[in-house]
């Protein structure tokens, strides 16, 4: 995950995502649940954090429709992560993969 060393400013703070002068960064990871783990540890310990439930997503092939616990799912899960100096969006494939 992302830490400034020497912020130079504040940061926008624990503000809403539709923040004027808002910037976040997408992340493929491939384990979303440790970083579910990490954030719930950091909301136990009171620290400033944000974040959302791992949201499912198909995002391409959206008419197929699998059969469950017989096809494989296919899409991402994705979820928000909000500190005081940073703004990520983390997810995770399932069952599909891009060459490169």
């Amino acid at each position: 995950m992302m830490i400034w060393e020497k912020p130079t400013n504040d940061g926008l703070q624990m503000s809403s995502m539709k923040v004027k002068g808002n910037r976040w960064a997408t992340t493929l990871t491939a384990d979303l649940l440790n970083i579910v783990n990490h954030a719930e540890d950091a909301a136990s310990a009171n620290l400033s954090v944000k974040y959302t439930s791992p949201h499912w997503e198909i995002i391409f092939n959206k008419e197929r429709k699998p059969r469950p616990f017989v096809e494989a799912a296919v899409g991402v899960r994705e979820m928000m992560l909000l500190q005081l100096l940073s703004r990520q969006v983390f997810f995770q494939r399932f069952n599909y993969a891009f060459p490169n």
